[in-house]
């Protein structure tokens, strides 16, 4: 577990960057972040397993339903992206080479 002594070391910036912990509500920098690290690994765990029981499914990952999008949805929106990125590829200017001075 992180002691506060270990908090209190770190040089990270809490402010700047920091992760609030959804356990103990606090704010912890990028390297102590995890529940595991700095103490709340068994209500992380906890958390874990009433979801579980609760939703009676179990998810890879993060643990949250995968949102994934309908692949006609997603071809349509791949075919607008490329219709997109080659229109504005042709309206670019090409560079003009520069002739160097001897």
């Amino acid at each position: 577990t992180l002691s506060l002594h270990d908090a209190l070391r770190s040089k990270a910036s809490v402010l700047t960057v920091g992760q609030l912990c959804k356990h103990c509500n606090k704010h912890y920098c990028l390297s102590h972040h995890i529940p595991e690290v700095h103490g709340c690994g068994e209500k992380a765990k906890a958390n874990a397993r009433m979801r579980i029981s609760k939703e009676g499914i179990l998810y890879a990952g993060s643990g949250l339903k995968e949102n994934s999008v309908d692949p006609v949805k997603k071809a349509h929106l791949q075919r607008r992206l490329d219709k997109k990125l080659n229109e504005l590829t042709s309206q670019r200017k090409s560079k003009k080479k520069k002739i160097g001075r001897a």
